[in-house]
């Protein structure tokens, strides 16, 4: 699951709609766009506003069956979303049912287009990605 994201010019992330979300605190050392990684099983359905840093409104869509885990495919906007979890966490929601989606700020992971060393990178002609991880995350760096 990706998200296309824009800092305003007060330091606050929004979502193309201009939609406010929570980016985990390193992120605040890439540019004014990013994208905003979030792997299906870290998103989740949910119940309310408080209940995950980053609820977005969707619909239901459809269910694949991956043996003991079961994928979802949610629609927001344009966009298809995936979430997965456990077949023992079965939602019983059905095709064309409003629900809830997200995800919290330390399970994604954002990515922009910066300088990791910029004076080198400039001499050089590049232009890098800057990947930034969550501290808390546990993801492998490259």
């Amino acid at each position: 699951n990706s998200f296309e994201v824009r800092r305003d010019h007060q330091g606050v992330w929004t979502l193309a709609d201009g939609r406010p979300i929570t980016v985990a605190p390193v992120a605040q050392t890439i540019g004014e766009t990013a994208t905003v990684i979030v792997r299906p099983e870290t998103m989740r359905f949910v119940t309310g506003p408080s209940s995950a840093d980053n609820p977005i409104s969707a619909t239901f869509y459809n269910e694949y069956s991956l043996g003991s885990r079961m994928q979802y495919q949610i629609h927001s906007g344009d966009r298809i979303y995936l979430v997965e979890a456990a077949r023992a966490a079965a939602t019983g929601i059905t095709s064309g049912d409003t629900v809830t989606i997200g995800w919290d700020a330390r399970d994604a992971i954002a990515v922009g287009d910066c300088y990791g060393n910029q004076d080198h990178a400039e001499a050089a002609g590049e232009k890098r990605p800057f990947v930034s991880f969550p501290a808390s995350s546990g993801a492998a760096r490259p």
